[in-house]
């Protein structure tokens, strides 16, 4: 076979190729590069991680604030050891098109789960699942382990992902936040710190 009749696919050193793939560091992938990639070219994006830090979500920013122009954007966390930072929340609230729900009970955490799906109105989906919250260290740098999945290689997978995060959505475990919501986050936060 002749190099014209081979089609090569040319990837960024930073984004992995289209296919589902575990990324680890032994890669040369950067998950922040490759969740912003995904940002751009989604019509739907539904986030579940523990926490959220101002370091992290800079990462995205950028690709967030133009998606949430046109695309709708729910988010999932919590107040888990005190690690989200609402400064980062209040970012969140301000963009368009954008619901977040917190679990706040200083009593008992149990939400740990880490996904972020992407999903376009032709139907295309892509989901990474594994152990990165939204941080700077591990959305570049940090020994995280994620697996990303394709709807088109695995879509039994991607569906059981979203009866998943429908039944956290609608659980009475978490909540709507908004920026009215600031003194009671900020006291869960503070309650999960100590």
């Amino acid at each position: 076979m002749s190099c014209s009749d081979t089609t090569v696919l040319e990837t960024s050193p930073a984004i992995s190729e289209d296919r589902s793939m575990a990324i680890t560091l032994s890669d040369s992938v950067v998950l922040a590069d490759e969740l912003n990639a995904r940002i751009r070219e989604s019509d739907r994006i539904d986030i579940v991680v523990s926490f959220i830090k101002q370091s992290g979500l800079n990462l995205l920013m950028d690709a967030l604030r133009e998606f949430s122009r046109n695309g709708t954007l729910r988010v999932i966390t919590t107040a888990y050891m005190g690690a989200t930072e609402y400064a980062a929340l209040a970012d969140l609230f301000d963009l368009q098109n954008t619901e977040v729900r917190m679990e706040l009970d200083a009593d008992r955490s149990r939400l740990h789960a880490k996904c972020f799906m992407f999903m376009t109105d032709d139907g295309r989906e892509t989901a990474y699942v594994g152990s990165a919250n939204i941080s700077q260290t591990a959305l570049t740098s940090g020994e995280e382990w994620v697996v990303k999945l394709r709807g088109e290689d695995v879509p039994e997978v991607l569906d059981d992902l979203h009866r998943g995060y429908s039944s956290l959505w609608d659980s009475t475990d978490v909540r709507r936040v908004t920026k009215n919501d600031r003194a009671r986050i900020e006291a869960a936060l503070e309650s999960r710190g100590m």
